[in-house]
């Protein structure tokens, strides 16, 4: 069963984006997703995702929702959390998610 465990927030102010109409604000949320795998030869083992959410609003409304998840990252829940903290610090998006990802694990996971 996937378990998915709120880590983070950012609120981008309307000021700092480049958007046409200056009333919609964004905001980026970082999820930790739990989840058990099942090898073919082995037992099951929890592994670790990010999920990330972007969501738009217009006064309270939210009028767009974004997502996107990768599972499975690693067995290690501490490096997954840190790599949350990282894609917080630098406001990823779920568009640039995989790609980001794919430099970081590339480089140093």
């Amino acid at each position: 069963m996937v378990n998915k465990s709120f880590c983070s927030r950012v609120d981008l102010e309307p000021e700092c984006l480049k958007l046409k109409d200056k009333k919609v604000r964004i905001r980026l949320e970082y999820y930790l997703i739990e989840d058990t795998y099942e090898h073919p030869e082995q037992s099951k083992v929890n592994t670790f995702g990010i999920e990330v959410v972007k969501k738009e609003y217009l006064s309270d409304d939210v009028i767009n929702i974004e997502k996107k998840a990768a599972a499975h990252l690693s067995l290690y829940r501490e490096k997954v959390e840190t790599l949350i903290g990282k894609l917080s610090e630098n406001t990823v998006t779920p568009f640039s998610l995989i790609g980001v990802l794919d430099n970081i694990i590339g480089v140093s996971f």
